[in-house]
């Protein structure tokens, strides 16, 4: 059977995709077209796209960060070959042909390692040409690359574990290094050397979120239960501090992650399964109450409705969804819950100042109905 269909394989800034149909390694050689799976993700609520926009730029924020770097700092290196390049740059290797620096900004922290995950613009440039035959910037979309277990141009993986956060930097590698004596046609000719230059954007350690959207299904099963929960904490607590913000969009999304994480997860102890429900209850309520916040009340009663089957006592759950039923219109099933929640706790501020919204919510509708009928009943 296949397990791999109960996981998410597609991280959340598409680092990898599985493939339509199985293919041999033979026939790369003679060309191959390789077919993706689309959409391949269950989740097709729009809370998964929330976070896009924050790794994703507009038109006009390429065109700003464009005008920004890119004026006469790259245009004048573009004037020098590769060989007159390498000599006014930093040698990370010790023969000639090897990798080649030269710091354009400098960063801050400490230096990535092969265990992080960097998400990172990247251009690549030939020896006499002027425009990149490969860039992050004009896809508008960086790179994020788990470095020990992605595949990534070995002088480029090299060259990164010597830059740190908001370091912006040359990076020369030779063909040894790059695209070796074959290159990469008809893009990248034989024994070519690349020119790379590389801004670090963000840094993940291990045993992040993003670290954990980029491991095999394989991996996640084997991670330590502690490990899932240092995760799914990281991200409430995210959450909550955008909830405190104000910024909803954002805080469904951490918690939606979080929810995702521990529903995917693989419990061994009894004590496991229980700790891991009580955390998910308090993400879904959190949840609902986001979607409530954003007029996503159908969505809040369905979080409501996956604690409610399971702790059909949870005061937050039924408080949440009786809201989203009052603002929906359901009357009767919001005053159902509402009820339930008071005799839970009677003294509950929330409870009571619901209470009140619902009578006076349904008494006003009442009026404008009887006002209805009588101008109905007037016409006839």
């Amino acid at each position: 059977m296949d397990t791999s269909a109960k996981y998410e394989c597609v991280s959340f800034w598409k680092g990898a995709q599985r493939l339509k149909k199985a293919i041999n390694i033979a026939n790369v050689a003679d060309g191959i077209v390789f077919e993706t799976i689309e959409n391949e993700s269950s989740e097709s609520e729009d809370d998964e796209q929330f976070d896009r926009y924050s790794l994703w730029w507009s038109k006009q924020e390429l065109s700003d960060y464009i005008n920004d770097h890119y004026s006469s700092e790259a245009n004048s290196n573009r004037i020098l070959s590769f060989d007159e390049l390498a000599k006014e740059m930093i040698a990370l290797t010790e023969n000639e042909n090897g990798i080649h620096k030269r710091l354009l900004r400098h960063g801050s922290g400490e230096l990535i390692t092969a265990k992080n995950s960097v998400l990172y613009h990247c251009e690549a440039f030939l020896d006499g040409e002027c425009e990149p035959f490969d860039s992050t910037i004009i896809r508008q979309r960086p790179f994020l690359h788990r470095l020990n277990f992605d595949l990534i141009v070995r002088g480029l993986f090299i060259a990164l574990q010597t830059m740190r956060l908001n370091e912006r930097a040359e990076i020369l590698v030779s063909a040894n290094y790059a695209f070796g004596k074959i290159g990469c046609p008809p893009r990248i000719p034989e024994n070519a050397s690349v020119l790379y230059i590389v801004e670090i954007l963000k840094i993940f350690e291990e045993g992040s979120l993003v670290h954990y959207d980029l491991m095999t299904p394989e991996e996640r099963n084997k991670l330590p239960f502690s490990q899932i929960m240092k995760i799914c904490d990281e991200e409430r607590i995210s959450g909550n501090s955008y909830f405190k913000e104000k910024k909803y969009k954002e805080a469904a999304f951490r918690y939606r992650k979080a929810i995702q994480v521990l529903e995917h997860s693989l419990y061994s102890k009894k004590e496991e399964i229980i700790k891991a429900n009580e955390i998910l209850v308090k993400l879904c309520c959190n949840l609902a109450n986001v979607c409530n916040k954003l007029a996503k009340h159908k969505k809040a009663a369905f979080w409501c409705d996956k604690v409610l089957n399971t702790n059909p006592s949870c005061l937050k759950a039924l408080y949440h969804k009786a809201v989203a039923k009052r603002i929906l219109g359901d009357y009767d099933t919001a005053a159902e819950l509402i009820s339930k929640a008071q005799v839970i706790d009677a003294h509950n501020e929330d409870i009571g100042k619901e209470m009140k919204i619902l009578d006076s919510k349904k008494q006003t509708d009442s009026k404008k109905e009887l006002i209805l009928y009588k101008k109905n009943e007037l016409r006839f």
